[in-house]
């Protein structure tokens, strides 16, 4: 049945001159279930060249705060971690870091002395994007990587009505299983405009923005490649 409605919508685009369309396509965002409301956001996200992300979350005592252009190929930006902020960039063969010497002791674990982090301080080192010890920060760049990890899981949503994110008309979508909430843009292309969170695994929010035209980093200029990487 729904294969001859799509025909006849495509039969009557052409008969009228006007591009193809799926009756599918016609149904307004909000009128889908959850789940295709969901579906349609990551597609269209996933399908983007670029976006950028800036949030706080709170995992137990610890505050991650993210502001990060990214794509498939890498991007950077910064992200602050304990009270430490780590700047990135990643042209996907290399990730390049920095941060001020108190920082870099506090990302060690405490393994680097005060001498190796001053002498750190404030300087592009640079390691393989494949390094396992640096691997946790490249997958911030990854847009692919961060969505895989931002939505993976068990959901069980519940379509809420139409509202405004981020200046933008929204669908939202209630996570019951994880006490959190979905923002999917209303008109196309249904980006995933942000998500919130308060629950056992951690609080806050996350937003998405620059969507095709995210901010992205220049590749750092002499670089120290870091000893032992």
């Amino acid at each position: 049945m729904r294969r001859t409605i799509e025909l006849s919508a495509l039969a009557l685009a052409a008969s009228l001159g006007l591009p193809a369309m799926s009756a599918a396509a016609q149904v307004p965002e909000q009128s889908k279930t959850a789940g295709q409301i969901f579906a349609d956001a990551m597609a269209a996200t996933s399908k983007v060249k670029d976006f950028h992300v800036s949030g706080r979350i709170v995992q137990g005592s610890q505050l991650v705060v993210l502001n990060l252009s990214m794509s498939k190929t890498g991007g950077g930006g910064s992200v602050q971690v304990k009270g430490a902020t780590l700047e990135l960039v990643d042209n996907q063969k290399y990730l390049y870091m920095k941060a001020d010497a108190a920082s870099w002791k506090i990302f060690s674990g405490g393994q680097a002395g005060a001498s190796a982090a001053q002498l750190l301080a404030n300087k592009w080192l640079k390691v393989p994007v494949g390094n396992p010890s640096f691997s946790s920060f490249a997958n911030f760049t990854f847009s692919d990587k961060f969505l895989a990890e931002m939505t993976a899981g068990k959901h069980r949503l519940v379509k809420g009505g139409v509202t405004t994110y981020g200046g933008r008309p929204a669908v939202a979508l209630t996570d019951t299983l994880r006490t959190g909430k979905i923002y999917i843009a209303l008109s196309s292309p249904h980006y995933l405009l942000g998500i919130a969170a308060d629950n056992a695994s951690g609080k806050g929010s996350v937003q998405f923005t620059d969507f095709g035209d995210a901010p992205m980093p220049a590749t750092p200029l002499h670089a120290i490649t870091l000893p032992g990487a």
